[in-house]
């Protein structure tokens, strides 16, 4: 698991994002912290997978691939979209990693 200090608080989630992305399985919504180091959170819904111990691990998957990325001082939702346990595990990281670039892209273009 992640440790809590890298966890958002339940109560940012319905923050307005300053940057969007969007994919067919994923959205990413970012905020600027004050924290200086990234923070995420995962939301696997009911639609994803109807089993909590599916939607725990695609919960755990996300999380995993996103806490080794670049430190740019943000918070991160990622929100899984239906059909996500529809493809492979392979798919799903390398739309994971796309939509995380795509997001950070924006971030770097809006800074300068």
């Amino acid at each position: 698991m992640i440790a809590k200090k890298f966890r958002i608080p339940t109560e940012l989630f319905s923050k307005r994002p300053r940057e969007n992305a969007l994919s067919a399985h994923f959205q990413i919504k970012a905020f600027s912290n004050d924290r200086g180091h990234n923070r995420f959170g995962v939301v696997v819904g009911l639609r994803v997978d109807k089993s909590s111990v599916g939607r725990h691990f695609w919960k755990r998957f996300v999380l995993d691939r996103l806490s080794g990325q670049v430190n740019f001082g943000k918070d991160f939702i990622v929100i899984a979209k239906s059909g996500l346990s529809g493809i492979s595990k392979k798919e799903a990281e390398k739309e994971l990693k796309e939509i995380f670039l795509k997001v950070n892209q924006q971030t770097l273009f809006t800074k300068y």
